[in-house]
């Protein structure tokens, strides 16, 4: 999941820069719409984080791109 960076929103500056933060894993769901979130490196975060600040993400890493001749 990735997460919106709160600060970027209201910023003028960096208008190509992403305003997004991550990927997460979802650790725990706290509930109503909250969850507890990690690090890919296994660290959890204090914060709990809203769903309505979250997207799902796909790796692509792994994944070759498709070439047509």
């Amino acid at each position: 999941m990735l997460l919106k960076d709160a600060a970027k929103e209201k910023q003028w500056s960096g208008k190509l820069s992403s305003k997004w933060k991550g990927p997460y894993y979802i650790h725990d769901i706290v509930g109503g719409g909250a969850y507890k979130i990690r690090t890919l490196k296994g660290r959890v975060l204090k914060a709990s984080y809203n769903v309505k600040h979250s997207k799902r993400y796909f790796d692509q890493r792994g994944k070759l791109p498709l070439v047509f001749i």
